[in-house]
């Protein structure tokens, strides 16, 4: 009776850290996405971990406050995972954020219903072109892996807060404005020298006034630049994804450290 026990006591830590885990994750986080689909498929991927990850030799509390403790454990586990898995979204975002601020589309929003607030319209277009792609390479497969690794890494109940995880969030941070520059760099770089001839054409015939036209020039060249940049924007995103999945391995070794 108090293998079941334990065992039944085992299947709720895993399935909260699970469920905690795909709320906060790209693709299945997000908020159109009904909760009776993340909760059937945290039952399902839980029994699947419950029969690879040894609980044997788990030391479970038997007193109410204790499994408590150990549920909002792992509750902070999965959405610690969950969340940083956004970074590279993140990225994307920022990137749209720069480009249509530097373009005048900053004006032109979207409600998204994601984040409950009005969002620029070529921010919301990277957004979901970049979870094509992360589709595409098979990012979802990735996500079940790192959950799944996440139960060898860090054992249930074994989590606590270090210095590393506080490091880890700085370099994350990081990692999201030094991505957004990458990917908005070739737009950015070819608004930068339309300013500039701009200016220089503005000086060089006072008479004449450029900066009736120089908006809609700036919005041809934009939109120019955003379709020449696509397939460098694909590769980039590509290269920047692999990197982000080594970052989240070296996350599960943060936390169970």
């Amino acid at each position: 009776m108090e293998f079941y026990f334990s065992t039944f006591f085992a299947f709720i830590l895993i399935f909260v850290r699970v469920l905690s885990f795909l709320s906060a994750s790209p693709i299945l986080g997000h908020s159109v996405v009904p909760f009776q689909l993340k909760f059937w498929l945290s039952i399902f991927l839980s029994y699947i971990f419950l029969l690879i990850v040894d609980v044997e030799n788990l030391n479970l509390s038997a007193e109410l406050l204790g499994f408590i403790i150990l549920v909002l454990k792992e509750v902070m586990i999965g959405l610690i995972l969950g969340f940083s898995a956004w970074g590279i979204f993140y990225a994307v975002q920022f990137a749209g954020h720069l480009i249509g601020f530097d373009i005048g589309f900053s004006a032109s929003t979207a409600f998204d219903p994601e984040h409950s607030e009005p969002i620029p319209t070529l921010s919301q277009f990277k957004h979901y072109l970049s979870l094509a792609i992360f589709l595409m390479l098979n990012g979802h497969h990735f996500l079940i892996q790192v959950i799944k690794l996440s139960f060898d890494i860090v054992p249930i109940s074994s989590f606590s807060v270090n210095v590393g995880l506080v490091n880890f969030g700085v370099k994350l941070i990081t990692f999201v404005f030094a991505s957004a520059v990458k990917i908005s760099a070739p737009a950015l770089i070819a608004l930068f020298l339309t300013d500039l001839s701009i200016g220089i054409l503005s000086r060089a015939f006072p008479q004449m006034n450029i900066f009736m036209f120089a908006f809609s020039f700036k919005v041809i060249v934009g939109i120019i630049a955003l379709i020449l940049m696509m397939p460098f924007f694909v590769f980039v995103f590509k290269n920047l994804l692999f990197e982000f999945e080594k970052d989240l391995l070296e996350l599960l070794k943060v936390i169970g450290a």
